[in-house]
């Protein structure tokens, strides 16, 4: 595959606002407010469980639709495509329409391809960096890494349940507010990453199926 030079800072802050989606369809009704304060040992420890069985999931693999609403459109954006994730080989968001490219989150960085192969990487900044193992923390759900980047606060009614995660860092804050996780039992069913009261990405899954692992032709099509 070709590679060019960097992204300049500022677009790779743009590409994480706008590219980092997982979610599933919502089919039930999460709480509608955040909940409590996640900062105790004994408030960490209620949530453990859920925690772990989201983090032992296995590779996923999901169809999406994302909306992307911005303050100047009546309404959203709308883009297709695929998810692709496990802890070996990180976060690979394929869309389909209405443009073809890649976007990959890895222990690497960020990497953006599109559908000619061409590839642009990100740029070494350290708050780039920063930002995109919060990310990974967020898809790993690993708690430690989760509480040194965000500020935590849970709430459940039944299955239902609800994550407000919001940046700890300033840096952190000016391109991401709050990201929002809906789930039931032990799946994600909708995410919420916002950047204003106007300006917000939602993403949802219309098909998801756990594998053991990537196929060699997938790690290679797909991630770095």
């Amino acid at each position: 595959m070709r590679s060019s030079a960097p992204l300049p800072a500022r677009a790779w802050w743009l590409v994480l606002l706008l590219t980092w989606p997982i979610a599933a369809v919502l089919q039930a009704a999460p709480p509608s407010k955040p909940g409590q304060d996640v900062r105790t040992p004994d408030e960490i420890a209620k949530w453990m469980p859920l925690i772990e069985r989201l983090a032992s999931r296995p590779a996923i693999y999901s169809k999406f639709t994302e909306k992307r609403w911005f303050p100047f459109r009546l309404g959203p954006v709308k883009l297709e495509g695929e998810m692709r994730f496990s802890k070996a080989t990180g976060l690979s968001l394929h869309y389909t329409e209405p443009i073809e490219r890649t976007v990959i989150i890895d222990s690497e960085g960020l990497l953006l391809r599109d559908g000619k192969g061409h590839q642009k990487v990100g740029p070494s900044d350290g708050r780039i960096s920063q930002i995109a193992d919060a990310m990974l923390a967020v898809m790993q759900f690993n708690v430690k890494h989760l509480l040194q980047y965000f500020s935590l606060r849970a709430d459940r009614a039944g299955d239902d349940w609800r994550f407000d995660l919001v940046p700890r860092e300033s840096t952190q804050r000016t391109m991401l507010h709050r990201i929002t996780i809906f789930g039931n039992g032990a799946r994600i069913t909708h995410l919420i990453f916002e950047h204003s009261p106007h300006e917000r990405v939602e993403v949802f899954i219309s098909r998801t199926s756990t594998l053991a692992s990537f196929s060699a032709s997938d790690r290679k099509e797909f991630f770095r």
